[in-house]
């Protein structure tokens, strides 16, 4: 019982980069069916995560960190970048990794503003956004592109 749990659990871990995606485009519109002339539900800039749910041609219908669904093309997106957004009203962007560190100078994101993960340490993610700005955040201020399955046996 135990392998077969550990393997189910590690099949789930290989599988969820296929499932997280980010933008790379600077401005990316989110559409509410699959093609252009599709109307527009949401604009995002680069780094915004994603959840991919499926694909129709060229077309990938996502899951966005409130849990909406859009349709994207599928050129816009990526799995080759770790990428997340914020979660809250606001997050403070530290020096180093540690709520204790002096604030970054870019100091402030705003929820939903995206970023780059370069890096991680412990519970810590160093990141970056288009502009350059850049800092550690906690992981509990951040939303990234996971998605959860639930077993039952």
């Amino acid at each position: 019982m135990f392998f077969k749990i550990l393997t189910i659990s590690f099949l789930i871990l290989i599988s969820n980069p296929l499932w997280a995606v980010c933008t790379n485009r600077n401005k990316v519109h989110l559409r509410k069916g699959p093609g252009r002339n599709s109307p527009i539900s949401w604009t995002v800039g680069r780094f915004y995560p994603l959840i991919k749910i499926k694909t129709q041609g060229n077309w990938i219908l996502v899951a966005d960190q409130d849990g909406e669904k859009h349709w994207v093309y599928r050129g816009y997106v990526s799995n080759k970048v770790k990428c997340l957004s914020i979660k809250f009203a606001r997050a403070e962007l530290r020096k180093k990794p540690s709520f204790r560190s002096e604030f970054s100078d870019y100091r402030y994101a705003e929820k939903y503003e995206s970023f780059e993960r370069i890096k991680a340490q412990g519970k810590w993610y160093f990141v970056r956004n288009l502009e350059g700005g850049e800092g550690w955040l906690h992981r509990d201020q951040v939303w990234r592109a996971v998605k959860k399955i639930s077993l039952k046996y």
